[in-house]
């Protein structure tokens, strides 16, 4: 009996120490703890959607634009004029000579707005300048106080400004000059609308409008087939397309996504998007509507009011579309425990001695088993101060 029992435990003892000593061996899991930013996001191919106005030649003839691609017009303005004649180069440069100096002047800071050399409208315009060298001192603007300085000399002197040797009067009346050599009859084309001035044109400006998204389904979305873009030429038949003004206070994105990553989102929820053919934006959009399913998936058109360069230029672009980001610590659901108290925490490891933090969860994502952590408000153990975060334990 006596032997018996020794037996036993002489084969415990030697089970006990064959799988401790091979614990004590096994080394630890652990992750050095640093923080990051990490996006709930999904990757997408996107068209862009907009309100685009086409203006169309009544007759033949040579087309000369008063802006450039990519110019912000004001609604009534001369956009466009078709020429029943035809027009010497010489005369186009000449033209265009003069729009460029119309242009820099409406864009300048001494642009007063009016026609007339009005000594009142320039006083009030040096008074407003003296208001801006005020703002730069404030803000600690060197160059900008020197720029408004240098405007209001000019201003006084008559070297720029509505004084100018160049002023609107003079230039509108060059360029009446100018066109009185080509004789025969012209179509003049005005912005029915404020924008964004092009000439490049993808046939697409009327499938792809806010009204026809709005009704779109994802088998309609996988059945665009976008047209290449192509400027408009100078020499027009009647009927053809010469430019078009996009509207730049709003635009749009459709787009098709997996039907479960909508769970929770409905029309209204606010996203970014980051696109692979406008560099260095973050846009900020929000959800104005969703198909119902098809294939497992939704179309979503997102709508923004945020200026954005290429989004009245771009036609169908890669996109990350995020709905949400985290700053915190990105570690393992099963590193995650819960002490005596309820309190969730993480085991941390600092200065070589581990220790339970708390922590509190702020996202979960369970199809990839991690989650993202971070330091409660009220702890005094501060995940900020760890070294290490032990994912696994002897």
């Amino acid at each position: 009996m006596k032997k018996g029992f020794i037996a036993v435990f002489l084969a415990v003892l030697a089970a006990f120490l064959f799988y401790g000593i091979r614990y004590m061996r096994s080394p630890l899991i652990t992750q050095e703890a640093v923080p990051g930013t990490y996006e709930d996001s999904v990757y997408t191919d996107c068209y862009f959607v907009r309100e685009e106005t086409v203006y169309v030649a009544d007759s033949a003839g040579t087309v000369y634009n008063h802006y450039s691609d990519g110019a912000r017009v004001a609604k009534d303005s001369l956009i466009s004029t078709v020429y029943t004649e035809n027009v010497s180069e010489d005369v186009l440069r000449e033209l265009n000579t003069i729009d460029k100096k119309l242009e820099d002047i409406r864009n300048s800071d001494t642009y007063i707005g009016s026609l007339s050399d009005d000594e009142t409208n320039v006083e009030n315009r040096i008074d407003s300048l003296k208001n801006s060298i005020i703002d730069a001192a404030v803000d600690n603007d060197i160059r900008g106080i020197v720029r408004y300085k240098d405007t209001i000399n000019g201003l006084r002197n008559g070297t720029s400004g509505p004084y100018a040797g160049d002023t609107v009067e003079t230039l509108n009346a060059q360029k009446t000059a100018a066109e009185a050599k080509i004789g025969g009859q012209k179509q003049e084309i005005y912005a029915e609308t404020s924008g964004v001035f092009l000439t490049v044109l993808d046939g697409m400006e009327h499938i792809l409008t806010p009204q026809n998204a709005m009704t779109m389904t994802v088998r309609d979305f996988n059945a665009i087939v976008p047209v290449s873009e192509k400027t408009s030429n100078q020499t027009v038949n009647a009927g053809d397309s010469i430019c078009k003004i996009v509207n730049n206070h709003k635009w749009y994105v459709v787009c098709c996504i997996a039907s479960e990553r909508l769970a929770d989102r409905p029309v209204g929820t606010e996203v970014k998007m980051r696109f692979d053919n406008i560099v260095g934006v973050d846009a900020d959009g929000k959800i104005v509507y969703i198909s119902e399913p098809q294939d497992g998936k939704n179309l979503i058109l997102i709508e923004s009011n945020q200026f954005v360069e290429g989004a009245y230029t771009t036609r169908k672009s890669g996109m990350e579309l995020i709905f949400s980001s985290y700053d915190g610590y990105l570690v393992p659901i099963n590193a995650v425990r819960t002490d005596e108290n309820g309190q969730r925490c993480i085991l941390v490891r600092k200065n070589n001695v581990d220790r339970l933090y708390p922590c509190d969860i702020i996202y979960t994502n369970d199809a990839a088993e991690y989650v993202i952590i971070k330091t409660p408000d009220d702890a005094s153990l501060k995940l900020e101060d760890a070294d290490e975060f032990v994912l696994g334990e002897r």
